[in-house]
């Protein structure tokens, strides 16, 4: 049985003028606003929908018109951000 090795997580920050909590919902809850699906998706002009389940162990994930889901990843972790 092959073992995720979690020491290979990308990781990316990036600096904007919200509060954290509206950052973390713009970036998962609204995805479909900005995700590039014509140039990054398996599904491309196909897909009509991105989804990012953020409970642990849940996944990202694309659909297309037709209800054909593509899986993107699992969520490893479920923190929500918080304002320090």
């Amino acid at each position: 049985m092959n073992t995720p090795d979690v020491n290979l997580a990308i990781r990316k920050s990036v600096t904007v003028a919200w509060a954290p909590e509206d950052a973390f919902r713009r970036f998962t809850g609204d995805r479909n606003d900005w995700w590039p699906t014509e140039t990054h998706s398996v599904g491309q002009h196909e897909s009509v929908q991105v989804v990012f389940e953020m409970h642990q162990g849940e996944r990202s994930f694309e659909r297309t018109a037709q209800g054909v889901e593509s899986d993107g990843g699992r969520c490893w972790s479920g923190n929500r951000p918080r304002a320090s």
